[in-house]
């Protein structure tokens, strides 16, 4: 809504939160073909590691009349004209969801970082390595990567209601 003393509040479109159906999943996966809507509120985007050994298959992606835009604009109480009139399409898809599977290294191959101590300052020497440390994964892995955490909130998924006195919860997407 926008408004101010003299101006009448208009509604507005949120770009920003997204509603997704069958146009936007990939049936050829199973954790995909079967869905109907998945709504999410603010989402990233995901992309494959450059020079990785893993698989990237997109789940869910956007259409092309999509656009990235930076966190800070939508992190404080943004306006939602102003980010609809800022929007213009790359006329690229995004991943919203996509499975990774393959063989994985870890980001700490000499084991966890160093603790910073508690003043700020310097890190502590690294540690040994830990009993069971692993510099890569014993097998594939089988990943599910979501770039968004709201699509697990009631109010993405479900309508809440009365009936007679009861709570009645009823499902509006997938998520």
């Amino acid at each position: 809504m926008r408004g101010g003393t003299r101006e009448r509040p208009v509604a507005v479109d949120y770009i920003a939160w997204l509603n997704f159906g069958p146009p936007n999943f990939n049936r050829e996966e199973i954790v995909a073909a079967q869905l109907g809507a998945v709504n999410v509120a603010t989402a990233g985007a995901l992309s494959p590691a450059e020079g990785a050994a893993t698989e990237f298959v997109p789940l869910v992606t956007s259409s092309s009349e999509a656009m990235l835009f930076e966190r800070m604009h939508v992190q404080f109480m943004p306006d939602p004209a102003q980010l609809l009139a800022d929007f213009a399409a790359t006329g690229d898809s995004y991943a919203i969801a996509a499975r990774v599977t393959g063989p994985v290294e870890t980001a700490f191959p000499d084991g966890p970082p160093p603790a910073e101590d508690d003043a700020g300052g310097g890190a502590d020497a690294a540690p040994e390595l830990p009993e069971g440390h692993r510099a890569a994964s014993d097998g594939p892995v089988n990943l599910l990567l979501v770039a968004d955490t709201d699509m697990l909130a009631d109010r993405s998924w479900v309508q809440v209601g009365n009936f007679l006195g009861e709570e009645v919860i009823v499902p509006i997407a997938d998520n």
